[in-house]
């Protein structure tokens, strides 16, 4: 509604503005169609000529499209409600036969008084003036049917006549009627073949099956019988490629490659309904009762460069005094060939710049692969290895200077043409060549590391297939590198390592012989120790301190010798790796050392921990030790936190312990996880300096490795990773 408002405000403000005539043109179709722009210019035109000051409203029904009596109704509703309140038009104008129909049934209720010019109405549709309450005056479409197919008989005497006219528009019916009408004033001998039922499609395979036999009448085309509509251009498309001359009854269908009969200008009937509407609004003419204008105003148009093209001229028809154009006629087809030359202008000129281009290109391809050539020549000439290339049957075509050397021949010396077994025989591959052939017949590479009888040389022989897209031909290559110095460096690296490992076998079970051999006579020291203590008086506070001191030393042997059978444990293979909660581990850990953390008042807390794969007992030692740790060389006057969590990384966990203690200096970062290496002394905090390096053995032994950070605490975190089961 606020729509319709607007626009009645709008049209009701225009109209009270403007003191010139007013004119109303109703159009049957499309503003888009250019039978529509081409009447619309001709009014216009017209009009402005005589009436410069005249308002021209324009509307457009687009009965093309649809034509239903609903829709026709709507449209009449918005006509109405539009222009109710302008009570000043002084002329109305119906183009084609949809508008003037309109205008007819809605005669008594728009704009009754106001005299009427209709344009491009059908020659047969006359009978429409009967009834009318408002002066009228009609100007007839004729085409000329009888004119247009004298003109096909004259140009193509043997063709017979293909008419083609779809019959489910208001112009459809008409052009037969018009057609049939005629009829009987063709020529005798012409034969004619009605083409009016079916798809565009169909009907243009049936015509492209015979097309040296007819030529077409086209009339009207918008809709098929599937009720698909066609824009103009593409009906003239369709018949082009049909390569049949094609002559027309609608000017409309001369914008493409087409021989026009009588073809009737939509330009020239507007003209006409203009030129007299100006007389009218000027005074010059009267526009009183219905009356009809039914004189022809069609002229014969000829492509000429069409009909050069089924090899005709202009000279059986020149007394009909034909327009000859070897354009288009009309502005739109104008630009068409100025588009296309241009389009050819701009083809020609990327093709000749896709030649430079390409020319360019190859150059620098060319440039490239001799480049690469000689580079691939040095590559081959300096190689430290032999490269013989041979046939499919194994026989020699080349080989670099470095084959010639390890082979003994000379760098001139002819080997082309003798046997792969032939030209190795320095280096006796004959035994091998069975397995060779094998490998190559089944189109695998063979790679084998020799040492042959009676020599320390080693050699790493390869041989492949070679074969190309571009060529049927194929090339075996083998490769020999004398890896001699490589295999006996990796024999003596295997023999150290090998040395090494059973030195470090050795020194853990040294460790433990000896640590577990010297627990008893540590134990037995102790012992008379006690004994001694207790058959001395009081009085001997001499002998009291001495054997005091004794103790303690046997003490702290007994530590040592405990500490370095655990350090020997950890690095044995005696662990059981199965899947564990480590939440659980750490807590059973915490749990063990509760009478510390209640004497610290120390707070440890343990966030969730993942499942891991691991020897449980081990893991116990590795925490319970960190734990030891981070509770010992806490701050003083501050009670020690500690908190476990853990983190993702790509492959691995890693697992934190942060406290709040003392913290350890960046120098003595890597240093802390050797053996009995103690950053306090012994008097300040006790211990033998093993507790890290079991950690480090228990972490190495799980697949990870172990280090310690700052944290913002001022204390250290200690770090630790294991595999992600």
């Amino acid at each position: 509604m606020t729509a319709k408002f607007l626009i009645l405000i709008t049209v009701l403000l225009s109209a009270s503005v403007l003191q010139a005539d007013n004119v109303l043109v109703i159009q049957s179709y499309s503003p888009d169609y250019e039978w529509t722009k081409q009447i619309q210019q001709g009014i216009t035109e017209e009009i402005r000529k005589s009436c410069p000051e005249t308002h021209i409203y324009s509307e457009y029904i687009d009965a093309k499209r649809v034509s239903s009596e609903k829709y026709f109704s709507e449209f009449f509703e918005m006509l109405n409600t539009k222009y109710q309140y302008v009570s000043d038009i002084d002329l109305i104008i119906t183009c084609d036969n949809a508008a003037y129909a309109l205008l007819k049934k809605n005669d008594e209720t728009f704009y009754p008084a106001t005299g009427l010019i209709a344009c491009g109405i059908n020659w047969n549709q006359t009978n429409l003036l009967e009834n009318w309450n408002r002066p009228v005056r009609v100007f007839t479409e004729h085409p000329m049917v009888i004119e247009t197919v004298e003109v096909v008989q004259e140009l193509f005497p043997k063709r017979k006549l293909a008419f083609l006219c779809e019959d489910n528009t208001i112009s459809g019916r008409v052009s037969i009627e018009l057609f049939e009408k005629h009829r009987a004033e063709f020529p005798k001998d012409l034969e004619i073949k009605y083409f009016t039922n079916g798809t565009l499609k169909q009907i243009s395979e049936k015509l492209k099956k015979n097309r040296d036999e007819y030529a077409i009448l086209l009339m009207n085309y918008q809709r098929d019988d599937e009720g698909i509509y066609y824009q103009t251009e593409k009906v003239v498309e369709i018949i082009s490629r049909l390569n049949i001359p094609a002559f027309v009854l609608n000017y409309t269908y001369m914008g493409g490659a087409i021989i026009g009969g009588y073809p009737t200008e939509p330009f020239q009937e507007g003209a006409i309904a203009g030129k007299f509407a100006g007389r009218v609004l000027n005074g010059k003419a009267a526009l009183a009762g219905q009356s009809v204008v039914d004189s022809p105003h069609n002229k014969l148009h000829i492509n000429l460069d069409n009909l050069q093209k089924f090899g005709k001229d202009c000279d059986a028809i020149k007394h009909r005094d034909p327009v000859v154009s070897k354009k288009p006629l009309t502005a739109e087809s104008l630009i068409n060939i100025i588009g296309w030359y241009s389009l050819v202008t701009l083809f020609l000129v990327v093709i000749i710049a896709i030649l430079v281009i390409n020319f360019t290109k190859r150059r620098k391809a060319e440039k490239k692969l001799h480049s690469a050539n000689r580079y691939l020549d040095t590559l081959v000439r300096n190689v430290p290895g032999a490269i013989i290339r041979c046939d499919k049957e194994f026989k020699c075509i080349d080989y670099n200077e470095y084959a010639a050397e390890l082979l003994g021949f000379g760098k001139k010396e002819k080997l082309n043409g003798k046997h792969f077994c032939e030209v190795t025989a320095a280096i006796n591959l004959t035994d091998a060549f069975d397995s060779i052939k094998k490998a190559i017949d089944s189109g695998k590479e063979f790679r084998e590391i020799f040492q042959f009888p009676g020599s320390s040389r080693y050699y790493d022989i390869r041989v492949t297939q070679l074969s190309s897209e571009e060529s049927s031909e194929t090339e075996i290559l083998c490769f020999i590198y004398d890896i001699s110095r490589e295999v006996k460096m990796r024999l003596e690296i295997e023999e150290k390592k090998q040395e090494l490992e059973r030195s470090n076998s050795d020194l853990e079970q040294f460790a433990y012989i000896a640590s577990h051999d010297l627990q008893e006579p540590v134990r037995m020291v102790t012992c008379y120790l006690d004994l001694l203590e207790s058959e001395l008086d009081s009085s001997s506070q001499e002998i009291w301190k001495y054997i005091k001191y004794a103790k303690d030393g046997s003490e702290r042997i007994n530590s040592l010798i405990k500490d370095l059978l655990s350090y020997s444990r950890a690095g044995s293979n005696e662990y059981e790796f199965k899947a564990w909660n480590l939440t659980e581990i750490v807590e059973e850990s915490r749990n063990s050392l509760n009478p510390r953390i209640d004497e610290l008042e120390a707070k440890v807390d343990i966030e969730e921990l993942p499942m891991i794969r691991c020897d449980r007992t081990q893991m116990y030692r590795l925490f319970t030790n960190l734990l030891s740790n981070a509770l010992k060389y806490h701050k003083k006057d501050v009670s020690p936190v500690v908190i476990i969590s853990s983190e993702m990384k790509d492959t691995y966990w890693q697992i934190n312990v942060a406290d709040n203690g003392l913290g350890i200096s960046e120098e003595y970062r890597d240093k802390i996880f050797e053996i009995f290496k103690r950053l306090n002394s012994r008097s300040e905090y006790e211990g033998t300096g093993i507790g890290l390096a079991i950690c480090k053995k228990i972490v190495q032994k799980h697949g990870g490795s172990i280090w310690v950070e700052s944290n913002s605490e001022g204390g250290s975190t200690f770090c630790f990773t294991v595999p992600i089961i």
